[in-house]
């Protein structure tokens, strides 16, 4: 029974999804990311005490979104990061904590 909670609960977790509807700079997309993650994290550690097989980390960045109307921007940066982005550092590294493209 507790097994298949645990299952559920990583189900939902993973698709979850974010919208930001004002985009901005990224930040509060990459902290929904990384909290997602987190919570994930301890999930499977908390497992692993009760003996749960171990489980490979699937929150990934399409879990969160974001909206730009804004016509100066063109595309937003949290939708295509460049080296000019405010905050392409920070997504980069949501990139590489979730093991896929952004």
């Amino acid at each position: 029974m507790a097994k298949e909670a645990y299952q559920r609960f990583l189900l939902k977790l993973r698709d979850f999804e974010v919208l930001d509807p004002a985009c901005g700079s990224g930040n509060f997309l990459y902290l929904a990311l990384l909290s997602l993650k987190d919570l994930e994290h301890r999930a499977m550690l908390d497992a692993e005490v009760l003996g749960f097989p171990s489980a490979f980390p699937e929150v990934r960045p399409q879990c969160v979104m974001g909206i730009e109307l804004s016509p100066s921007r063109g595309l937003s940066e949290c939708s295509r990061p460049g080296p000019t982005s405010p905050n392409y550092h920070v997504l980069r590294r949501a990139v590489s904590l979730s093991l896929c493209h952004f």
